[in-house]
């Protein structure tokens, strides 16, 4: 109606219009109407449920069918590429399997990843080693001989090269590792099935009238939806069937609450027989069977058990004064430093080997265990010189001809490997050295051994496990501390820097691996007072002032000049300092002292770790009688 400023409100009104009902009248009316319903609304949630079932029930079931390689979650996947499914995962990080003359073939770096760490590809040769506890294998590309341990075999199928990659047909590798390898054409998935993962194996269960409400069908063929993720809200990426064989990996599914909390179902993941690895409803499952994990057979080379707990030095001298040799008693083992690197980084190996050292080394019942570095003659050591030996395939091979040679001519007891400064990149490339060296050393009977530095964030990448999996022993240098180019003056081995030595290489290493090396020497240091404060000294050759004796010399460095020791409880070490006026120039020096009180403090390890034994860098440069303590530590 439009707006009449004449309109009388009243117009309307006559006679026979019905009296008007009352506004308070209507009010109470609908309050008394209001809790009626209420109640009537409470009863009939108590005994009959939800008053408003249909606001609050679940959704029904996501119908969408879509590709699995169209799915958000697999954007990472190409559709038509090779992929391998290994324990419901869909590997994406290595090269992808390939075909070859209609016959199936798997990467190396695959391979080493998932089926055997020990094969390992070098592109710069074409050549590729696989390796165990008395065998060393070689193949190369299109070659259908092999070698194992340096003798050719027949090889029934070749490895290939594709763009610097080799590759192992599944047929090899299903023939010399417990491993299955299906092909299913329709993904172009490789399914990979190993004896060493868990499984939970089922049969999908037909849709019945039991449990179509949990999923019904959505069209005239009865399936099972596999989903993209663990609640029915996800698309489908495949329809599974009655009798369908799936394989879990987990016995603990996923599971589904409402709001209260309850659960109201739960799916599991898995993995079809085409490979395709979704979730799918437990009550479409049946009752599983489980299948335990065979874990891999861990190749270990057998340890080489010496009779008695192992007491060695390194002799570092060149020995060439009969008169000058020495044999303390209960040392069983003496490792000289006979062996380094020519500077031409060609693998030739410098040689100050002796046969009658060794023949008066055995006389006195000592093994001989002659070292081998990468330094170059002057014993300096140089990464370059490391990465030279280690990178090259056929440098590696020509080292380790050198020698097995010097153990043949020699008659040496084993080789004792320092190869302090490996480049991190190598660190594959040197645990490859040890195990290809292992092999030969083994067969003629010797011990290997290797020193390696006191654990550290810095050179975990050593990896001391496999180093442990490979060796006879591995020798812990527990000492350098404090060394020539740190900025600050301490003890070259306190008790806490040797105990938790050998604590963090018991966690990679067996005990009875283990021998614990200890210094016998020293770090004399030198602090000049500047501008109020003691200062170490640049010594100009990228170090600080500061010289290594012996425990005798140490000790004398101190008193000769008026200072004293007292035992520090920190370090368990002697300590000691002195102030003194030198050509008008204040001058302290700081020694942490080893001496006999501070090795029998280490040697306790030994005993409490039921580590292999000890040694100690260097002979000649300890106290008399030390020879005697420690013969009795490790025998009493």
């Amino acid at each position: 109606m439009s707006y009449n400023p004449n309109y009388n409100r009243n117009h309307r009104r006559g006679r026979n219009q019905k009296p008007r009902v009352p506004v308070t009248l209507i009010v109470v009316f609908v309050i008394v109407l209001g809790i009626v319903a209420a109640g009537g609304v409470l009863v009939y949630t108590l005994f009959f449920g939800d008053s408003h079932p249909e606001a609050e029930q679940a959704p029904e079931p996501n119908m969408t069918e879509m590709s699995f390689f169209d799915h958000p979650l697999n954007s990472n996947l190409v559709a038509g590429r090779m992929y391998a499914v290994i324990n419901g995962e869909v590997i994406t990080a290595h090269t992808a399997p390939t075909m070859i003359d209609g016959s199936l073939h798997l990467p190396a770096d695959l391979l080493r990843a998932y089926v055997d760490r020990y094969i390992f590809w070098e592109e710069n040769t074409s050549r590729l080693t696989i390796t165990n506890a008395s065998q060393v294998m070689r193949f190369y590309p299109m070659q259908t001989t092999y070698t194992i341990n340096w003798q050719e075999q027949p090889l029934a199928h070749p490895i290939r090269e594709i763009a610097g990659m080799a590759y192992m047909s599944a047929d090899m590798a299903m023939e010399r590792y417990p491993v299955t390898i299906t092909h299913n054409a329709d993904y172009n998935f490789i399914i990979l099935d190993f004896s060493r993962y868990e499984q939970w194996v089922h049969t999908v269960i037909e849709i019945t009238d039991e449990n179509e409400d949990i999923e019904d069908p959505f069209d005239e063929e009865s399936f099972i939806p596999l989903r993209f993720g663990n609640n029915n809200q996800y698309p489908i990426m495949a329809r599974l069937h009655a009798g369908d064989r799936i394989v879990s990996f987990s016995a603990i599914p996923s599971l589904i609450f409402d709001e209260d909390g309850d659960i109201i179902e739960t799916f599991h993941r898995v993995q079809a027989e085409n490979g395709l690895v979704g979730y799918i409803s437990t009550a479409n499952l049946s009752s599983r069977q489980h299948i335990a994990a065979v874990p891999d057979a861990i190749e270990r080379r057998p340890v080489t058990r010496a009779e008695e707990p192992v007491n060695f030095a390194w002799q570092m001298s060149n020995l060439n004064n009969p008169d000058a040799w020495v044999a303390p008693q209960g040392m069983n083992a003496i490792s000289p430093t006979w062996f380094t690197f020519t500077t031409d980084m060609s693998g030739d190996i410098f040689s100050r080997a002796r046969h009658d050292y060794v023949a008066w080394a055995h006389s006195q019942g000592m093994a001989v265990w002659p070292m081998i570095q990468d330094a170059d003659p002057d014993m300096a050591f140089s990464s370059a010189i490391s990465r030279a030996v280690l990178e090259d395939a056929y440098v590696r091979d020509h080292v380790i001809n050198q020698l097995m040679g010097f153990i043949a001519d020699f008659n040496l007891d084993g080789i004792q490997v320092d190869y302090e400064v490996v480049p991190e990149d190598m660190a594959d490339h040197w645990i490859q050295f040890l195990r290809e060296l292992s092999v030969p050393m083994r067969e003629s009977g010797s011990v290997l051994s290797v020193a390696a530095k006191v654990p550290m964030p810095h050179n975990m990448f050593w990896n001391r496990t496999e180093i442990g999996l490979t060796v006879d022993y591995i020798i812990i240098m527990a000492y350098d501390e404090h060394w020539a180019t740190i900025p600050t003056a301490g003890s070259v081995a306190s008790f806490d820097f040797v105990a938790d030595g050998v604590r963090g290489t018991i966690n990679e290493v067996f005990s009875h691996q283990i021998i614990l090396g200890l210094p016998t020497y020293a770090r004399v240091w030198e602090e000049h007072m500047v501008d109020g404060q003691w200062q170490l000294l640049d010594n100009n050759v990228g170090g600080v002032a500061q010289r290594s004796f012996g425990m005798a010399g140490a000790r004398n460095a101190i008193e000769s000049r008026g200072g004293v020791f007292e035992w520090d409880y920190v370090t368990r070490q002697y300590y000691g300092e002195v102030e003194v006026i030198e050509n008008g120039v204040e001058v302290r020096y700081r020694v942490w002292l080893a001496d006999l009180r501070s090795t029998n403090e280490k040697l306790e390890l030994v005993r409490r770790y039921n580590l292999a034994g000890v040694g100690f860098w260097q002979l000649g440069l300890e106290l008399p009688g030390m020879w005697a303590e420690v013969y009795r530590h490790l025998n009493d």
